[in-house]
């Protein structure tokens, strides 16, 4: 049983070192990794300009005390 399990291992492992696939997988990671950074990007600049309008009004309300 191990050694059926070791073969087919080494036919899986065999298939995905090929260049083609690799080539394929190692783009579709790159895309997922670009998007999920942009994403993080973009959820930040919209955290930084909540904080910064906030920040905004208590000067303000702190101005006119």
């Amino acid at each position: 049983m191990k050694k059926t399990a070791d073969k087919l291992l080494n036919k899986v492992l065999t298939a995905l070192k090929l260049p083609t696939v690799k080539e394929k997988n190692m783009t579709a990671v790159k895309e997922k990794a670009k998007e999920s950074l942009l994403a993080k990007l973009q959820r930040n600049k919209e955290l930084v300009k909540k904080d910064g309008d906030s920040d905004k009004k208590i000067r303000q309300k702190n101005m006119e005390l």
